[in-house]
């Protein structure tokens, strides 16, 4: 009788101690999410207004240049709109960290 049980035997205490594991993991990996998610929710405003501000301040310069500058004034229009383009991108990207990483 016990060569019967002693392999499932064997195969309930691996099982037992991979869902133990695996609990550790996943609980590891949520402390994570949360500390993570409360860093990023508290620098959220500061981040939201830096990246709002440098966007929108690189597309009116680029404006005020191309429309107002002096005609010899040489300004890297590209630069200056991929910037501002790019600032819009971090903050819908961190927006969207923020939202994934939630509880």
């Amino acid at each position: 009788m016990n060569a019967v049980y002693g392999p499932s035997l064997g195969r309930r205490a691996a099982s037992t101690f991979g869902s133990i594991t695996a609990a550790a993991v996943w609980a590891v990996a949520q402390g994570v999410r949360v500390l993570l998610f409360a860093v990023l929710a508290t620098f959220e405003p500061i981040v939201r207004c830096v990246l709002s501000f440098a966007a929108l301040g690189g597309f009116l310069t680029a404006g005020l240049f191309y429309f107002a500058g002096p005609p010899g004034l040489h300004v890297s229009y590209g630069v200056l709109l991929v910037f501002s383009t790019g600032c819009a991108v971090t903050l819908a990207a961190y927006e969207l960290l923020v939202r994934a990483l939630e509880p």
